[in-house]
């Protein structure tokens, strides 16, 4: 919604209580707004999480956007530029995204933890060389994805990293592990038949060893990455197999 300092012509003049509450705002640094916009999202999802037996997802999200619009319109209503009935395509095209944004978050913690969700929301994708420094800083990692894959991508970042990856014994993930794992006293593959015990028991196990062996594991695995998984191995592969083919 396009919001104007000062009331068109013909519109109403702001009221002082709205006057004060903009001063207010404007008196807040930055930081704090971002603080508080943080806290507001936070107790409004867990308030949420306990409104879906009664309402569903999509029902808690109209409310919330609904509420969200009363209070606009109770703060704002005589800063409301009337120009900004000639803009009403994207005002509405703005409030359509607000609405798929707010079900598909709310649809997300009906479905994972609450924390998990809101995590992922605040922390977006992240690059490669953010990765570098966050993954490091992991014991163990967990790939348990339930779904084919080609390669197992992830689990190869999380062992360049130097971080040993258990993944799910099938597709690629399988061929993954299995490379990067070389070496190891264990196997990084987890059976699918009882996964959540098996799982549970190799963390168990790998976890428990001794800070040095869980080091040597952590360079091994790295170690195993870099040689097996590089680019530059990549290339001489493709290097010899067209060589060997010519």
């Amino acid at each position: 919604m396009i919001i104007s300092p000062t009331a068109s012509p013909g519109a109403p003049d702001p009221k002082p209580t709205e006057d004060a509450l903009a001063r207010a705002v404007s008196a807040v640094p930055p930081p704090g707004l971002v603080l508080f916009s943080i806290v507001s999202i936070q107790l409004g999802a867990a308030v949420a999480v306990n409104l879906f037996p009664v309402l569903g997802p999509v029902g808690t999200a109209f409310l919330r956007v609904a509420f969200s619009a009363v209070l606009l319109i109770a703060a704002a209503r005589h800063t409301i530029a009337w120009s900004a009935r000639s803009h009403a395509g994207s005002l509405l095209l703005y409030g359509a995204i607000l609405g798929v944004m707010n079900l598909s978050f709310y649809g997300a913690i009906s479905r994972i933890p609450l924390g998990i969700a809101v995590a992922i929301e605040f922390v977006g994708p992240l690059g490669h060389a953010e990765l570098a420094k966050i993954l490091p800083a992991a014991d163990v990692a967990v790939v348990p994805s339930i779904f084919p894959e080609t390669f197992g991508l992830v689990a190869a970042e999380f062992a360049a990293a130097g971080v040993p990856p258990f993944v799910a014994d099938h597709s690629g993930l399988r061929e993954a592990g299995g490379i990067v794992g070389r070496g190891l006293p264990f196997d990084l593959r987890v059976g699918m038949d009882g996964f959540e015990e098996n799982l549970t028991r190799a963390l168990t196990g790998y976890l428990s060893l001794p800070e040095e062996e869980r080091r040597g594991c952590r360079e091994i695995v790295r170690r195993n990455s870099v040689e097996q998984l590089s680019w530059g191995t990549l290339a001489n592969d493709v290097a010899r197999i067209v060589g060997g083919e010519g």
